[in-house]
């Protein structure tokens, strides 16, 4: 219901290019904790799995997590907390002043169901930061590497999609990917 109530052409525009505007869409709605209802405070910013911050606040006992109601609290699930809300998150435009990178982070194969390549198709600036992230967004791993080729085992993870995040001094990318 939240994604009818977009502008007319805007969902249409946005499954044209699922792994573009979307994809930021949605890491905007995910937070690598367990946030339940009782943890938040008004005024509370959280930052989420796409690194741009989302301010809770409380008025008159609704809760509003940037302008969207939360209609829904605390369904706890296998692999995180849920809240539902009552309309798309809208990132901003910028990522913590990182240029968000469409293309550059690459795996395969996909579907994978045991070890994922990695590739980044650009020079690494610095130390790279890398994180496997469950669709819930629970931060699976987290690790720290200057080499753009790299080889996961992922024989531990369910069945499902998992989001891969690449983050080096000045960019940031993101890629899903689904494990068998």
């Amino acid at each position: 219901a939240a994604f009818a109530a977009l502008p007319e052409g805007t969902l249409d525009a946005l499954l044209a290019d699922p792994t573009g505007a979307l994809t930021d869409i949605l890491l905007y709605h995910a937070v690598a904790a367990e946030a339940l209802s009782g943890t938040l405070s008004d005024g509370q910013t959280i930052t989420t799995i796409n690194g741009a911050d989302v301010t809770v606040s409380i008025d008159g006992g609704n809760v509003f997590i940037n302008d969207a109601q939360v209609t829904v609290a605390d369904v706890v699930a296998d692999n995180g907390v849920v809240h539902v809300i009552d309309a798309v998150l809208l990132p901003p435009s910028s990522v913590d002043n990182k240029i968000l990178l469409e293309g550059v982070l690459n795996t395969y194969p996909n579907p994978v169901s045991d070890l994922i390549n990695i590739e980044i198709e650009k020079e690494i600036n610095g130390q790279a930061n890398f994180q496997l992230i469950s669709m819930s967004g629970k931060m699976l791993r987290s690790w720290e590497s200057s080499s753009r080729n790299q080889q996961i085992d992922v024989t531990d993870l369910v069945s499902g999609m998992y989001i891969l995040s690449f983050e080096d001094e000045d960019s940031k990318a993101f890629v899903n990917f689904i494990v068998r």
